[in-house]
């Protein structure tokens, strides 16, 4: 699991989100909620990849203000597909470390 340092001030991190490159032209949603528990915190939708030096990422910005340190959460991916659909597309995790 990765590690995300939160500092005590209020501002946004910026999560990379690896996607295959054959993706690059879907639209996505991102939920970020904490894990393994119900209750969604945050939800980003239109959500396009960039590309990069080793692949493709979405950005997903979270602010601060919604995450607690020393906690799991889980930022579910999903894609729109053809028909105005949700697929899965990854489920990425982290935990919240003091900065």
């Amino acid at each position: 699991m990765s590690s995300v340092a939160v500092s005590s001030r209020p501002a946004l991190i910026e999560l990379e989100l690896p996607v295959a490159r054959a993706d690059m032209r879907k639209s996505f949603r991102a939920d970020l909620k904490p894990f393994m528990k119900d209750g969604e915190i945050l939800r980003e939708n239109l959500l396009h990849a960039k590309a990069t030096s080793s692949g493709a990422v979405v950005r997903f910005w979270v602010p601060t203000a919604v995450l607690e340190t020393n906690q799991d959460y889980a930022v579910d991916l999903r894609s729109w597909n053809a028909r105005g659909g949700l697929e899965e597309a990854e489920t990425y995790t982290f935990r919240t470390i003091a900065k």
